[in-house]
């Protein structure tokens, strides 16, 4: 009745271990978390962009394994900043704070601004298509983590990348989330 239990079997083509309730049995890398090499250094930079005085920062997470990630810069400026840490080969989350978005006020004739949270997936333009593949079901595990966001774009080019672009795509009723 119901489905057999899960069990953990070696998969006898290639010897690694599987997870198998019902065929296909699914390697253990493809159901495995994300790993984090430095939550301490990620938590800490976290705490830092969110400080509610805080108007702009950013932090950048790269791959160093297939499935490992690691916090692997961070500033208290904007695009300019962490632009050339972007490589066209690899795949990069960046969340960053953007400051100086303009919000409605009660008086119409004062101006009030704010910040903006943006979480950022950059796909550099060498990335291989199974690579991406294989790195976009590491996304929410990222997003966990990297929180909160007000706005998530995706990024796979730097000729447009500026903050401009990104407070323009970022807004809630921006057409395209893509930064080309």
């Amino acid at each position: 009745r119901g489905h057999p239990t899960s069990i953990i079997l070696p998969y006898p083509q290639s010897g690694d271990l599987r997870l198998c309730s019902r065929y296909p049995c699914l390697p253990l890398s493809f159901i495995m978390p994300l790993a984090w090499e430095n939550p301490e250094a990620v938590e800490e930079a976290l705490g830092e962009i969110n400080r509610p005085d805080n108007t702009s920062g950013w932090l950048l997470v790269a791959y160093t394994g297939p499935d490992s990630v690691a916090l692997t810069a961070k500033g208290s400026g904007s695009v300019d900043e962490f632009l050339p840490f972007l490589k066209d080969d690899e795949m990069q989350y960046v969340l960053m704070r953007v400051g100086g978005i303009a919000k409605d006020a009660k008086n119409k004739n004062e101006k009030v601004t704010g910040t903006r949270d943006v979480f950022i997936a950059w796909v550099g333009p060498e990335v291989g298509i199974i690579e991406k593949g294989k790195k976009k079901s590491h996304l929410g595990d990222l997003k966990a983590v990297l929180k909160p966001f007000h706005a998530e774009l995706l990024a796979t080019g730097k000729k447009e990348f500026t903050e401009e672009t990104v407070k323009d795509r970022s807004a809630g009723l921006s057409g395209s989330h893509e930064i080309e």
